[in-house]
């Protein structure tokens, strides 16, 4: 890409400084630009920028705006650029590049923003030397995009399709320090497949990841007021501690790898969730000895278990070879059709645990739980069950 100063391009320069001379002079036809170095310039603070297409421009240094609106970039680049508005509306980046620490920002004043077949290109691992691209509100959306080493965020609405990544960081929702103010957002991430550490963050009223694949999802102390749910996804690993959410919800998910960095044969660790429900239903390990943990579900720290007890967890049609309920608080915990070698209780309240259709072949550990009823467990002549502190009796 070759390109010259802007400001070596008289009648566009002018026109971005003047919005309401581009009007007069075009009307409601674009102004084109093509093949333009933008670097910091003092006439382009808090300018408005209005029906533009850039065509192979590239951006350097800082651009502030205020209003970004109904605006294309097309096969530009943002080299370790600082590009900020208050407001993006109606803005479409189309086969962009960014390079580093870049910011690439929309305001809190944005809405309806795109982001089709770029590639983030952050260059070091340490995420304090990541860049950011995204929007403070409004709608916002990744389609067909790559990057690594970037956190890729929005606020009100956010959606990843058909994206690849490697070590990236995706969030949604905000938090208003200043006023107290929270902001959920909607995240939906659709055919979005990761080789590296994907990192999802921040707080949102509903997630939703379908028809994805990662190597290690880490949602570890992740809040939603609504609902969590993977459809169709395999992973190597999910980190998913500490998750509070209205509902937990996993269907067809294959867990391929044979454990968590640190934490053994466990390839989900989903200890101390807070949630009305539970639900994984056709959850497949591959690895003969892994682990998938709820462990602590429905416990809070200085708070009356009364209180904090998971309505329902629900197994359904899973091959789970080690199942880890332990210090679980919870109404009611179903295992229908499930496959294991081994399950926990050990230390948990359960108020009904339902075994049907379940065979547990090894051991059964109800060590110091308190049970209020038992129904549906299989014997079986090679199964070691202990009991020893519990009010368990078989």
């Amino acid at each position: 890409m070759t390109a010259k100063n802007i400001d070596q391009m008289p009648h566009e320069f002018a026109m971005l400084t003047d919005a309401e001379l581009r009007r007069k002079t075009l009307g409601e036809q674009p102004l084109k630009i093509s093949g333009a170095d933008f670097i910091t310039l003092e006439a382009f603070y808090e300018a408005t920028w209005e029906n533009v297409h850039f065509y192979d421009c590239i951006f350097y240094g800082m651009t502030r705006l205020s209003l970004l609106k109904n605006c294309v970039f097309e096969r530009c680049q943002f080299p370790g650029s600082n590009f900020q508005g208050y407001g993006w509306d109606n803005v479409l980046f189309v086969r962009c590049d960014t390079l580093g620490e870049v910011n690439l920002m929309g305001g809190d004043e944005s809405k309806a923003v795109r982001f089709v077949e770029c590639d983030f290109g952050g260059t070091k691992e340490d995420p304090n030397h990541w860049g950011a691209v995204g929007t403070w509100a409004g709608e916002v959306s990744f389609e067909n995009c790559t990057g690594k080493f970037t956190n890729v965020f929005g606020r009100d609405a956010i959606s990843y399709k058909d994206c690849r990544f490697g070590s990236i960081d995706l969030s949604g929702g905000d938090y208003d320090y200043k006023t107290g103010t929270t902001y959920p957002g909607r995240m939906l991430l659709d055919n979005v497949k990761s080789d590296g550490r994907l990192r999802l963050g921040q707080r949102v009223s509903s997630l939703t990841v379908r028809n994805s694949a990662f190597t290690l999802l880490d949602m570890a102390q992740f809040k939603a007021t609504g609902a969590v749910r993977f459809d169709n996804v395999t992973a190597s690993g999910i980190a998913a501690n500490g998750i509070d959410a209205a509902s937990f919800t996993m269907i067809d998910v294959v867990l391929t790898g044979d454990g968590l960095v640190a934490l053994g044969d466990t390839v989900m660790d989903a200890g101390r969730m807070r949630a009305d429900a539970i639900l994984l239903e056709r959850v497949k390990c591959r690895m003969s000895k892994a682990s998938i943990a709820l462990s602590g579900a429905g416990v809070r720290e200085k708070l009356d278990p009364t209180q904090t007890a998971v309505p329902q967890i629900i197994l359904r049609e899973c091959a789970i070879p080690e199942i880890e309920l332990q210090a679980v608080n919870a109404l009611n915990v179903a295992l229908q059709n499930v496959d294991a070698q081994t399950a926990d209780f050990s230390e948990s309240t359960i108020g009904t645990l339902t075994l049907n259709g379940t065979g547990i072949v090894r051991k059964i550990d109800f060590t110091k739980a308190s049970v209020g009823q038992v129904s549906g467990l299989v014997r079986y002549t090679t199964q070691e069950i202990v009991t020893e502190g519990s009010n368990v009796k078989l």
